[in-house]
C-alpha cells in the first residue's frame, strides 16, 4: 500500500494574529504538541461519516500517539488523504486569531513525502 511520511514536528507556543502569547486561565503559556493537533483534526465531522473514515480516525491516533518530536512516522495514503482534507479544509474553522501560529503542524501534514527521508548512519 502507497505511504506518506510526516516528520513530527516540535510543540508550539502560541502567539495571538497580534503576535502576543495565548494563555490558558493560570496564566501559563499555550504549548500545542502535534499529537494535540493531531487529535483536533481527528475530531473533524470527516471523521464520522462513514465506518471507513472511523477506521481511519483510529488508525492515525494509533500512529500518531506517543510519536516524539523528530520521528518520521508512515501513514497509509488513504488514511493520509482523510487528515489532509481536514487539516486543509476542516467542517469547523479554525479560530482566524490563532489559526497562524498552528501552521507549521498544518505543513507538517500538508508537506508529507512519498519516500522515507534519508536519515544519518548513527
Amino acid at each position: 500500500m502507497e505511504k506518506r511520511y510526516i516528520t513530527i514536528p516540535g510543540s508550539i507556543v502560541c502567539t495571538s494574529i497580534d503576535g502576543r502569547p495565548v494563555t490558558d486561565p493560570q496564566g501559563a503559556s499555550v504549548v500545542v504538541d502535534f499529537i494535540t493537533f493531531i487529535k483536533g483534526r481527528l475530531c473533524d465531522a470527516i471523521f464520522s461519516a462513514s465506518m471507513r473514515a472511523v477506521i481511519a480516525q483510529q488508525e492515525i491516533l494509533a500512529i500518531f500517539r506517543g510519536a516524539p518530536e523528530g520521528k518520521v512516522v508512515a501513514i497509509d495514503l488513504d488514511d493520509y488523504e482523510f487528515l489532509l482534507r481536514s487539516t486543509e479544509a476542516p467542517s469547523t474553522p479554525y479560530d482566524p486569531f490563532l489559526a497562524g501560529c498552528l501552521l507549521p503542524h498544518m505543513l507538517a501534514i500538508r508537506d508529507a513525502v512519498k519516500t522515507p527521508p534519508k536519515t544519518d548512519p548513527a
